[in-house]
């Protein structure tokens, strides 16, 4: 038998203590004999059965959208920057702030696995552009849940998909809970490549990487009018798989998307991008991030491809005329 630390709030709880001081688990700070003292901060202030208040928003009330969400399957939360779809969601009724009911109750201040001080969740326009989760590596616009001991060096911030990871994990293409156990690099099992923060499987070998952790587990794509879904077929396949975007070789070792109704499979990368998370309508290094949704598909400045991904970036060059880029990567290059 280990000795462990309990919580005397949920009684089910309990650590070992050699994990409960770990490094990346404990802030070295000794609290016997303190009160437990939590501040608790809402989200939103109730108005009514419709209408609420949201500190991340300058505008006094958020509304509760109609049941018809067909106007806004394209419009964006601008919490979580995912697609409003048919989710429930609040919307200004001043301007065009739209996010979804459950982001609008993600807490103000939590514990997170992946950190081992308190995290704020900050929602501020200065910030909000091109930021960088530490924990996944994606690019993304929105709120983050920030560490509140702040060192200006290396700041250490979340995305609210990294942020609202809890344990046990549960996924619906792997059979067991998973757990972030351990510091040490582990190779994805979703993806195959090395990640530095993971979950891991207490019964078998199996590693999440926290980017393949937070994929979508369904989405809506231009290339099929099904909702498509995560995939992960090793061995099943009775013939080679093909991407129905680039055309090129889909591996079902790997985790893909794929159409349950038509059959089509899909990169992974081809489907998202590097621009998933970001805003339409935002400016980066001076050029507008747009849907890619237009009859035909420009050719990218950079690496004179057609853009195939669902948004591109679009800048005006001297003569007036527009140019495209295709990833972040491209527009990064192109501004080198």
């Amino acid at each position: 038998m280990f000795g462990a630390f309990s919580c005397w709030r949920c009684p089910n709880y309990a650590v070992h203590s050699k994990c409960a001081t770990r490094e990346d688990v404990w802030d070295k700070k000794e609290l016997e004999d303190e009160p437990e003292e939590e501040v608790i901060e809402d989200p939103y202030k109730v108005i009514n059965e419709k209408e609420i208040i949201h500190f991340s928003h300058e505008h006094n009330y958020l509304r509760l959208g109609d049941d018809n969400a067909a106007d806004y399957e394209k419009m964006r939360c601008d919490i979580c920057i995912l697609p409003i779809n048919s989710d429930t969601f609040f919307k200004c009724v001043e301007c065009e702030f739209i996010i979804h009911k459950v982001c609008a109750s993600l807490p103000r201040w939590k514990r997170n696995i992946l950190h081992n001080h308190k995290l704020c969740l900050v929602s501020d326009n200065r910030y909000r552009k091109n930021q960088k989760c530490r924990c996944c590596l994606q690019i993304f616009d929105g709120a983050r849940y920030q560490c509140e001991t702040l060192c200006p060096l290396h700041p250490f911030y979340l995305d609210v998909r990294c942020g609202t990871i809890v344990e046990p994990f549960h996924h619906e293409l792997h059979p067991h809970p998973l757990y972030r156990t351990s510091t040490e690099h582990k190779t994805c099992g979703a993806c195959s490549k090395d990640s530095e923060y993971v979950l891991s499987c207490t019964v078998c070998d199996f590693a999440l990487g926290m980017e393949c952790a937070t994929l979508p587990r369904k989405l809506k794509h231009r290339c099929d009018d099904h909702d498509l879904s995560l995939h992960h077929e090793p061995g099943k396949s009775k013939g080679q798989l093909w991407c129905d975007i680039c055309e090129g070789k889909t591996d079902p070792n790997v985790w893909f998307y794929g159409c349950d109704d038509c059959g089509t499979t899909l990169h992974i990368k081809c489907v998202l991008s590097d621009m998933y998370y970001l805003k339409p309508g935002n400016i980066y290094l001076k050029c507008e991030l747009l849907p890619n949704d237009g009859m035909t598909r420009p050719f990218c400045l950079i690496c004179e491809k057609r853009c195939m991904s669902p948004f591109l970036f679009r800048g005006m060059l001297p003569d007036s005329s527009f140019a495209y880029a295709c990833s972040m990567e491209c527009l990064a290059e192109s501004n080198e």
